[in-house]
């Protein structure tokens, strides 16, 4: 068993930076394991910015090729019962974020039933790139 939320270092970003989330996975109990298959879901004042082709083929969107195994493979983690493991993820490689605004995202994974489960919500702000 382990429970996962999320978190941004800065709340407010510049447009055209990558654009991190940080995951916390805390396992609950020993002998606990998650796989890092973590897909994000943005929404901005607009709802939801294009996804990249990285993003909707990890979706298994039709029409696309398939994403190499490497690029797709997922790894089991072990943790020690309650310890935090932590990873990160750049939205930029999910959706275009070139728009500045506040913008809410959540993250999506897979719980130990197989069953995909939602993190909280938190939100951040893109300003527009200094010139």
């Amino acid at each position: 068993m382990f429970t996962v939320s999320i978190a941004v270092k800065q709340p407010e970003m510049s447009v055209g930076q990558a654009t991190w989330v940080t995951i916390y996975v805390k396992l609950l109990a020993d002998n606990a394991s998650y796989n890092d298959d973590f897909l994000p879901h943005v929404e901005g004042a607009n709802g939801e910015p294009s996804k990249t082709i990285y993003h909707r083929q990890r979706r298994h969107e039709p029409g696309l090729p398939e994403l190499s195994h490497d690029r797709m493979a997922t790894f089991p983690h072990e943790v020690k019962a309650g310890d935090t493991d932590i990873r990160k993820l750049d939205l930029t490689k999910y959706y275009d974020l070139g728009t500045p605004g506040k913008y809410s995202v959540y993250v999506e994974y897979l719980d130990e039933s197989g069953k995909w489960q939602r993190t909280n919500i938190i939100s951040f702000t893109l300003q527009a790139a200094a010139q």
